[in-house]
């Protein structure tokens, strides 16, 4: 399994419209995407982070390059929440324990 890390500034005085696009646009979107396993935001003063854990490097890469993925990140792109420095992030996991429901 892996873990992809996307992280950028953001306005924080537009978080609640971050968030609104996030649940709305981008949740449908991951649950939708081939081998993702999960996804997670988390976010700190102006600091915003999208977790995504995907089954293989391939299944990340067909996502990159999906239509849909695509759209997505020009919406947001469009939406002009988001500050000009981002960064991604692949990482192998050793260790995934689910929360217990």
């Amino acid at each position: 399994m892996l873990t992809r890390i996307w992280t950028t500034e953001f306005d924080a005085a537009r978080r609640d419209e971050l968030q609104r696009f996030a649940d709305e646009i981008s949740a449908p979107m991951f649950r939708r995407l081939p081998g993702c396993i999960g996804y997670l935001y988390a976010v700190t003063d102006s600091t915003w982070i999208t977790q995504s854990f995907w089954a293989s490097q391939a299944d990340i890469e067909a996502a990159e390059a999906s239509a849909q993925y695509r759209d997505v990140v020009g919406r947001i792109m469009e939406a002009g929440f988001l500050g000009d420095d981002q960064t991604v992030a692949v990482f192998e996991v050793t260790t995934y324990a689910a929360p217990a429901q």
